[in-house]
């Protein structure tokens, strides 16, 4: 996430015209067309793209994880390990399809705004065990204090999600030793009950003229050139975007190779 800025762009190898590429397939026809399309062309040909790939993956992800549950004991650790890293791959391949289709949805101006009251609870139940196996594949810990009962009216449950998935997948990412933290509570600011979210990691950090280009879609802050931490930078884009749309206040805290900590704070009526 930091140090280094790459952006993602899209052209043919050397340069070169795409047109000149060989191959009939449809693939290549594709790739051609995206690159004489028009913008908004080239995002609902993005979108078609995540849509094809989403399904398959869902199914990919079903079979992995009843090979897992049922084999895992019975390999020897080698096809084990081998077995929990696919399990992986395509847990975070799946995730950055859907953050593609959100990206795109939320740039088009096609999601819906919904007003529903948030079980937090049930939310953190529903993401919690890709996350923790992300974090267990790191060999890193990933601990969760939810303080019981909490509950957002008037928000949107596929926003709140999103926001505590990509900030946590972010820190794990970008952490190697020790590990994230994740609190929800109910507190007072400036005289007003919010429900905080906080996540904290023991990652590489960043420098604070670094954090606003963080947030940059399709940007990440790297360590080295080398691309060490996948996925295309739209994590922590996702996450203003949702915030801003739920009236939420976000805050970084970081320090270069110390962690940073990043915290939301929902507004919520008083408790009873």
């Amino acid at each position: 996430m930091h140090a280094v800025i790459a952006r993602v762009m899209v052209r043919a190898p050397g340069g070169e015209s795409v047109r000149s590429c060989k191959s009939d397939a449809p693939a290549s026809a594709l790739i051609t067309k995206f690159v004489s399309d028009s913008g908004a062309e080239r995002f609902q040909i993005i979108s078609n793209l995540a849509h094809e790939l989403r399904s398959p993956l869902h199914v990919l992800n079903g079979y992995l994880e009843i090979l897992v549950e049922d084999w895992t004991t019975e390999l020897s650790e080698e096809p084990g390990q081998m077995l929990a890293r696919m399990r992986q791959s395509a847990s975070e391949l799946t995730q950055t399809v859907e953050n593609l289709l959100e990206y795109i949805s939320a740039d088009a101006g096609t999601q819906a705004a919904v007003q529903e009251t948030v079980d937090l609870a049930e939310v953190i139940e529903a993401i919690k065990p890709a996350l923790t196996a992300s974090a267990r594949r790191k060999k890193i810990f990933l601990v969760w204090s939810i303080e019981p009962g909490l509950k957002l009216t008037q928000s949107d449950r596929r926003r709140v999600a999103s926001i505590v998935s990509n900030l946590v997948s972010n820190a794990i990412k970008f952490t190697k030793r020790g590990g994230v933290t994740v609190r929800l509570r109910r507190i007072r600011v400036r005289q007003q009950w919010v429900v905080e979210l906080a996540v904290t990691d023991t990652g590489i950090g960043m420098e604070r003229e670094r954090i606003e280009d963080a947030f940059e879609p399709f940007v990440q802050l790297c360590s080295s050139n080398s691309r060490e931490h996948r996925g295309l930078g739209l994590g922590l884009s996702l996450v203003r975007r949702n915030v801003n749309a739920l009236g939420a206040r976000l805050e970084v805290r970081s320090r270069p190779k110390l962690g940073s900590r990043f915290i939301v704070h929902f507004a919520q009526a008083p408790p009873q």
